[in-house]
């Protein structure tokens, strides 16, 4: 039997470490592979990026001050790599030749998104259903959101000008508010989603966990920060059953289907 690719994606300033409860040291990812009522139709994966809030050493300016230094005798610093933010749409592109390779041997993809990356993945399959990557053959059949800012986070103001992404998520921002009309408009096309929101977020507000007020853009609540409700501590975390519980039913609808 064909399987079903899970890719979760991180946040800004996100990382391997967003999956992991520092706690316990589980992994999201595991906790959900492990699963034994969809362990044998999923594998899971997470797709990772560079993002920083400030990145002021890893630029031209950084690597000429290390080659200087490394001139001294004595004196030997290993040279940065150049790493820098990139928009939504250039972290959109990057997911799709990651995709590219990594679904090849799959039948269907989903989509496990916290924060800014759910906005990267609502990104990819609106550019999916618009037929924009030929190399992906195979649906999306799932989005699930987790604290993600579909409609901008009001502490993304102040990092603004100093965060390429930051200044995406501001409120009103005209590409993101593009996007999220445009994903609200093609809601009859769209994979079958789910939105999560946390109780206590310090970061995304109750009316940006959903693309817009309309009943069929429903969410559930979890009571736990914006930080936590991706770092479930076990099987038996709350976070961790909900998530399952959406994967079960979205990959018992496309069966149904197929």
């Amino acid at each position: 039997m064909s399987k079903t690719l899970v890719v979760m994606i991180h946040g800004l300033t996100g990382g391997e470490g967003t999956w992991v409860n520092d706690e316990s040291g589980a992994s999201f990812s595991e906790l959900l592979q492990a699963d034994s009522k969809i362990s044998d139709q999923i594998d899971v994966i997470e797709f990772d990026y560079f993002t920083k809030i400030v990145n002021l050493t890893q630029n031209v300016l950084g690597r000429s001050f290390v080659g200087l230094i490394n001139k001294f005798p004595g004196l030997n610093f290993n040279k940065p790599k150049i790493r820098k933010n990139s928009s939504i749409n250039s972290l959109t592109n990057s997911l799709a030749t990651f995709l590219e390779v990594e679904s090849a041997n799959y039948d269907s993809i989903i989509f496990v998104c916290h924060s800014m990356g759910g906005l990267i993945g609502k990104n990819f399959i609106l550019n999916h259903i618009a037929e924009e990557y030929e190399d992906i053959q195979i649906p999306v059949i799932g989005y699930i959101s987790l604290a993600t800012p579909h409609r901008g986070a009001f502490p993304a103001v102040i990092l603004g000008p100093i965060n390429v992404n930051a200044k995406e998520l501001q409120p009103l921002n005209e590409d993101m508010t593009t996007l999220n009309d445009l994903w609200v408009d093609s809601f009859d096309d769209l994979p079958k989603s789910y939105y999560v929101e946390a109780q206590h977020d310090e970061c995304v507000g109750k009316l940006s966990a959903t693309p817009n007020t309309v009943k069929r853009f429903k969410s559930k609540t979890l009571q736990v920060s914006h930080s936590e409700i991706c770092k479930p501590l076990d099987s038996n975390d709350l976070t961790c059953k909900v998530v399952s519980k959406y994967l079960e039913e979205i990959l018992h609808t496309h069966r149904q289907k197929n």
